[in-house]
């Protein structure tokens, strides 16, 4: 089973202030668990591959929704949303594509950015992504 997983974590440099959101993709095995009278531990769980992506701390950017979906031939399928702004805020909409999850710490690829509806800024109110075979389809609304 696969899990992605996400945070944020605040850093300054010579640059300014800024967000790092991070995004991991773990392969856990649930068949070797470790049972104790109270506890349940996992023995075997691995990162597969992690991606960072970077805001000035002014965008004030706040992570609103994640998605995932697994293709039939192993390509992992992200896409997640970040609202950027003070005041007047604005909602973008990422599609990344991992294209093996058998093989550990590859690059995850960009192949969507979506930032404006006719010319409009846009703020995302729920976003869904499915999967058949080696198709996914990414169904959004917003207001």
């Amino acid at each position: 089973m696969y899990y992605t997983i996400s945070y944020s974590t605040p850093f300054v440099n010579a640059s300014g202030s800024f967000i790092n959101i991070t995004f991991i993709v773990l392969r856990v095995n649930y068949s070797r668990i470790d049972i104790d009278v109270r506890h349940a531990n996992i023995t075997d769980c691995q990162v597969v591959s992690s991606f960072n992506i970077t805001y000035g701390q002014f965008d004030n950017p706040v992570l609103t929704h994640l998605d995932s979906t697994i293709l039939s031939n192993e390509s992992m399928i992200i896409t997640f949303s970040v609202k950027i702004g003070r005041g007047w805020r604005q909602s973008l909409i990422y599609v990344y594509k991992y294209y093996n999850l058998s093989v550990y710490d590859q690059e995850f690829e960009r192949i969507q950015l979506i930032s404006l509806h006719r010319w409009q800024t846009i703020i995302l109110l729920h976003m869904r992504i499915a999967s058949e075979d080696n198709n996914f389809a990414l169904v959004y609304s917003f207001g």
